[in-house]
């Protein structure tokens, strides 16, 4: 059951700006405000999935760009980086430094150098991110092999069709 456990939060972090940004999107709508119980979570779950394909079929698009030399991969990458790694680290750096130096209240200090373990957390984060998404290589998560897939046919359209 703890494993059952450690592995769903794993999967939650590892995937946490697909969920973040599905929540974000759904929220306030009215179909989101329509749903009771369970379907909440579930249509989250659902849009996180459909946001990290998306995600998945930028990297199919960028690894033929950069198998082809072409320096437009760069700004595919930059994005993809951005979300996956850059944006999720950053939470947990602010979540961090809150909670171990700010939120202390005014008669006790906060954990001694709880900037440098922070960022040293963060810089980790990011690392497992990183490598876990695989921005640089030829390679997708079963689940979104289809959407990888799509990417790098459509990459091989368009640069068919450079001009």
């Amino acid at each position: 059951f703890l494993k059952l456990i450690g592995v769903l939060l794993f999967l939650c972090f590892i995937y946490s700006s697909s969920l973040l940004a599905s929540y974000l999107i759904l929220h306030n709508t009215t179909f989101y405000d329509s749903l009771a119980g369970w379907e909440k979570p579930i249509s989250i779950i659902i849009l996180a999935y459909l946001i990290g394909c998306f995600v998945f079929f930028l990297k199919g698009i960028m690894i033929v760009m950069k198998a082809a030399k072409s320096w437009r991969w760069v700004i595919i990458w930059f994005v993809c980086f951005t979300f996956v790694c850059l944006l999720p680290s950053r939470a947990i750096y602010f979540m961090l430094e809150f909670s171990l130096g700010f939120s202390i209240s005014a008669g006790r200090t906060g954990i001694s150098h709880y900037k440098f373990w922070s960022l040293a957390v963060t810089v980790l984060a990011g690392a497992i991110l990183y490598n876990r998404y695989g921005l640089t290589s030829d390679k997708s998560i079963k689940i979104t092999s289809w959407a990888y897939k799509l990417g790098i046919s459509t990459g091989i359209r368009l640069l068919k069709t450079k001009p």
